[in-house]
């Protein structure tokens, strides 16, 4: 925490990352958590998420690469952005290839990296036939050990360099992200690894209300939650209970401006 806190490059990134990260799980209804990686951590508290993003590791280890390692190949999926793995506990830059101990998972060998210039285009990558935004910095990668590369570079001086590279290891796979987060592309990693709107096939709502999810027993109940000062729509695919009025409904509801409800799903 010490060193997030007086590496100023790190601070630009991570602070970006970290919004829009959770901004696109609440616009996207994507829940998440947030976990600490340490030294004790057990891969039981990771192997309950299906998908891990792991932003900005400046700082790795032998011990947490290995949990890591594990994760992905017990059949979870890690996102790494860029800036990752150069330095040891004690601040000081690793003698590796970035993203050092973590290449190994990522198949990706970064050869250079840069900000971005506000005194050129917005930097974009072209991946399955949509371009997607690469802000504030960027890799500059090779695949190596098994990567493929997903993306690449439009612009800048490193256009059709690797912009985004994934490697599969045991039943999973990670991929390096050469860039910052932001709730647009987060979008497309959301839908790549398959967690895009988990809840869609019970209920579809606008990204201006909220979906919470909640688990009792065998009982799954919604919190919806209208942060607008205008009606939303929302259109619930399976018969619901409300548990302010007892009321048993299910197709197109209409919340009115700053409206909450929760329902326990019946189906």
């Amino acid at each position: 925490m010490w060193d997030t806190n007086v590496d100023a490059w790190h601070k630009r990134m991570e602070a970006q990352s970290s919004e829009e990260i959770f901004i696109a799980s609440e616009i996207y209804h994507t829940p998440y958590n947030t976990l600490y990686l340490s030294e004790n951590t057990d891969i039981r508290e990771l192997q309950k998420y299906p998908v891990l993003i792991y932003a900005h590791p400046v700082i790795m280890t032998g011990k947490r690469a290995a949990i890591l390692k594990e994760y992905v190949s017990n059949g979870g999926i890690l996102i790494i952005g860029c800036r990752s793995g150069y330095k040891q506990e004690n601040g000081k830059c690793v003698m590796l290839p970035q993203p050092g101990l973590l290449q190994e998972i990522t198949g990706s060998d970064v050869r250079d990296f840069t900000f971005t210039s506000p005194a050129e285009p917005p930097v974009t990558a072209s991946w399955n036939g949509q371009m997607i935004d690469m802000p504030l910095f960027n890799d500059i990668m090779e695949p190596v050990e098994g990567g493929e590369t997903l993306a690449f570079y439009d612009n800048s001086y490193y256009a059709e360099k690797p912009a985004i590279i994934r490697k599969n290891t045991g039943k999973g796979y990670a991929i390096h992200f050469g860039s910052t987060f932001s709730r647009e592309n987060m979008k497309v990693l959301l839908e790549y690894t398959g967690i895009l709107e988990p809840f869609q096939e019970m209920l579809q709502t606008p990204q201006e209300v909220e979906v919470i999810q909640r688990v009792k027993g065998n009982k799954k109940y919604f919190f919806v939650l209208n942060y607008m000062d205008l009606e939303q729509k929302i259109v619930l695919k399976k018969q619901m209970r409300s548990l302010y009025d007892n009321v048993t409904v299910n197709g197109e509801i209409c919340l009115k401006p700053y409206e909450t409800i929760v329902y326990e799903v019946l189906e």
